[in-house]
């Protein structure tokens, strides 16, 4: 789902699994390493649906979770 918004934004190019061979890559990386505006138009169509610090952002909820459920198990054994 992620790799079809981005897609369907110009930031990313989709390509169906049994499609996916060594061959069909080179001949995509070919191309777009020929169109250097296109990479930066990609690049910038990325950019505006990033989230800075996401990788980040999501340990800290997953801590702040964790740490939460811990303390609750501490207070029921109370």
């Amino acid at each position: 789902a992620n790799a079809a918004v981005l897609a369907a934004n110009g930031a990313a190019i989709v390509m169906p699994q049994p499609n996916f061979t060594a061959a069909s890559l080179t001949r995509i990386l070919e191309r777009r390493l020929q169109d250097l505006s296109g990479l930066c138009a990609a690049a910038a169509a990325a950019r505006t649906h990033g989230r800075a610090n996401a990788a980040a952002s999501l340990a800290d909820l997953v801590e702040a979770h964790i740490f939460q459920d811990a303390r609750l198990l501490q207070d029921i054994g109370k």
